[in-house]
């Protein structure tokens, strides 16, 4: 069974999973999804993974606070528009 992460913009189980689009640079992003901060200081802290996807994508993997992922991304496209 395949597990339901949501559409751009929407937390699913996983976190904010789809394409967003940097609101400084316009470049888009594949958010794929949330993981668990274990630095002892910020242990529990919520981060959501990404990685570009334009103009080339590098690979390069990202981790970002949930929350300032989202202040600084908004969704590429509608849900269900990918």
């Amino acid at each position: 069974m395949t597990p339901d992460l949501g559409h751009a913009g929407e937390a699913g189980p996983v976190g904010p999973v789809g394409v967003y689009r940097n609101r400084k640079t316009g470049l888009p992003y594949l958010a794929l999804g949330r993981a668990e901060d274990q630095t002892n200081a910020t242990a529990g802290r919520r981060l959501v993974l990404y990685v570009g996807v334009s103009p080339a994508p590098g690979g390069q993997l990202f981790a970002r606070d949930e929350a300032e992922f989202l202040d600084k991304f908004e969704p590429a496209a509608a849900p269900g528009a990918l």
